[in-house]
């Protein structure tokens, strides 16, 4: 019986078993020199899903990504696309409802690296108390000064007082939240979208109700709850049933 003859006369099950015991000579290859070839090529994504595969059997990365080689997958190839080593990236991220997030020193580091600024990123205080502020800046080639700042009293207004941090470390805390508007604002495409968890709670598309790190290190919203790592402390506790919107007077 001809190839064809068999596939027409097999089963959607039986089908689906052929393909599971194809040989190799059987499959399309695929090859792709694109800036997507780790998931276009066959062979490179082949590579890419055994890496996956290894990380995910190791208790070396966060629990969110233990035993699940998809999502080690998908955060290999987003690392990968980044720049970063896979180890670094999954031990600096978390989901929040499928949203894959960074933590705010990843995103500093990137920032860095791969940013348009000469130097590092630097920061300026004034003040001291409820008039305290922080300017994260960048100097561009063209010697153009790039500058975000966070103050105090926008950290009251926005409620993110309400997490301790704020309390005990502000000054590091002032340096997150600053940089991250630096990043998102100047060179969104070296963070590829990918958002810090203070922009997942204010603009996120289902409602965070509370943050609570101390106890269960566990984001609460109106549907549940979803596990953070224990080290994220840019995170802040929004109050419950606050409408966060777009709020840009942070540029002004």
């Amino acid at each position: 019986m001809s190839n064809e003859s068999k596939l027409e006369t097999e089963k959607p099950d039986q089908l689906k078993q052929s393909a599971l015991q194809a040989r190799p000579s059987d499959m399309l290859i695929a090859t792709d020199d694109s800036e997507f070839s780790s998931l276009l090529d066959t062979a490179k994504f082949s590579q890419m899903w055994k890496v996956a595969t290894v990380l995910s059997r190791t208790s070396l990365i966060p629990k969110q990504y233990q035993t699940k080689p998809d999502d080690c997958f998908v955060a290999t190839q987003m690392a990968v696309r980044l720049g970063v080593d896979p180890m670094m990236f999954m031990q600096n991220t978390y989901v929040v409802h499928g949203t894959p997030g960074m933590e705010a020193k990843l995103a500093i580091a990137l920032i860095n690296k791969n940013g348009p600024f000469i130097d590092p990123v630097q920061w300026e205080f004034e003040g001291s108390g409820d008039s305290r502020k922080c300017t994260a800046f960048g100097v561009l080639q063209n010697g153009s000064k790039c500058e975000a700042e966070v103050t105090m009293q926008m950290v009251i207004d926005e409620g993110w007082i309400k997490n301790s941090k704020w309390k005990t470390m502000p000054d590091l805390m002032f340096r997150y939240r600053s940089a991250s508007f630096l990043g998102r604002l100047y060179c969104p495409e070296v963070l590829m979208g990918m958002q810090t968890l203070d922009e997942i709670v204010d603009v996120g598309s289902k409602p965070f109700t509370h943050v609570q790190q101390e106890n269960d290190n566990k984001i609460k919203t109106e549907s549940g709850s979803e596990e953070i790592p224990e080290n994220i402390i840019e995170a802040d506790v929004i109050p419950e049933n606050d409408n966060q919107g777009d709020d840009e007077s942070w540029r002004k």
